[in-house]
């Protein structure tokens, strides 16, 4: 995010390369700008503003822009050529965000606008702002605002609202929204649960990474805290149970939670279910979910634990043996009998 800042520290001239053996003057006293060529031998004077320039910036190789002080953007072309003008604000123009393809700008108690290269209002937010302070932008993600005691935050592509957090104060550090539609938060070092409204729930007393997460049946969430310990909390973020000492356990959580990891970007990068030929009927009628099929076989597996396993890297307990090699005594008697009964009626 770029401030910019309209007071007049020196009146002296202010000298802007732009590359490509381009250079501006220009002072915050004046309107004009003096663009010099290569050689600087030939000048041109641009004079389109009608009132006092407060802010200069290359854009990338093709391109400037210029914002004057009655908060009126326009962008010019790096030979000195007027490319395109903004809308005016109406009120003066205390910062600006510059991207590949658009251009934001917040004035001062009034809107934040973005814009395309062309000039084009994508969208407006009307809000009450008095320092650009008071906005944050996440990765050309989301646009957050505080004022009135609350945290607005918008699509940077739409415009349009995705929540209110009421009563919070400072901006977020982090967020990650559940299953049951309530909300975590990170804001200075405290972690935040919301319902979907941006109620406030509770603060969670406790520190962990929202990738240390797990979802559970009956809206319950599994956390692994940084001091190793594994939490049980229900959708209002109460305590249900703790483990504590169970380095196995503990490890298993960690594993578990690395195999998620994993296979949410291989899912993520192989939508398609012909893909995963291990649940793949060639017919293209019935997939099959093999984790399915051995639940329904009801089998006793040692320890009373199921994994679940794939067709490349598969574990194969003694039960899933057993049932195996029975199948494939049925095959071999089958072909047997098939051969003979083939033999004796001479086929």
């Amino acid at each position: 995010m770029i401030k910019i800042n309209y007071n007049i520290d020196t009146p002296d001239n202010i000298i802007t390369n732009l590359g490509e053996g381009f250079s501006l003057t220009w002072n915050k006293t004046s309107n004009e700008i003096i663009h010099y060529n290569k050689n600087e031998e030939e000048e041109i004077i641009l004079d389109q503003h009608n009132d006092n320039i407060a802010f200069i910036k290359k854009v990338n190789k093709q391109f400037f822009l210029t914002v004057s002080k009655d908060g009126i953007i326009k962008i010019w072309k790096i030979n000195g050529s007027l490319y395109t003008s903004f809308e005016k604000h109406n009120s003066k123009i205390i910062g600006l965000k510059i991207n590949q393809e658009t251009i934001l700008s917040i004035s001062e108690n009034d809107s934040i606008k973005v814009w395309n290269f062309k000039g084009k209002e994508q969208f407006n937010i009307v809000a009450n702002i008095d320092s650009i302070d008071n906005i944050n932008l996440w990765s050309n993600d989301s646009i957050h605002i505080l004022y009135d005691n609350k945290l607005d935050i918008f699509n940077w592509h739409d415009g349009i609202k995705i929540i209110t957090f009421e009563q919070q104060q400072n901006f977020i550090d982090n967020f990650k929204r559940l299953n049951t539609k309530n909300i975590l938060t990170l804001s200075d070092n405290t972690i935040t649960l919301w319902n979907h409204n941006g109620k406030k729930i509770k603060d969670i007393d406790l520190e962990f990474n929202f990738n240390n997460l797990i979802e559970l049946d009956n809206n319950q969430f599994a956390v692994l805290t940084i001091n190793n310990e594994i939490y049980i909390l229900d959708e209002n973020g109460e305590y249900i149970s703790y483990y504590l000492e169970d380095d196995a356990f503990i490890n298993n959580f960690k594993k578990f939670i690395k195999s998620l990891e994993i296979f949410k970007k291989f899912k993520k990068e192989k939508t398609d279910i012909k893909q995963f030929p291990h649940i793949y009927n060639p017919l293209g009628k019935i997939i099959e979910n093999t984790t399915e099929k051995i639940e329904k076989q009801e089998l006793n597996f040692e320890n009373n634990n199921i994994d679940v396993w794939n067709f490349f890297y598969r574990p194969l307990f003694t039960p899933i043996r057993k049932l195996l090699k029975k199948d494939e005594n049925s095959t071999k008697r089958f072909k047997k009998h098939l051969y003979l009964l083939k033999k004796i009626m001479k086929i």
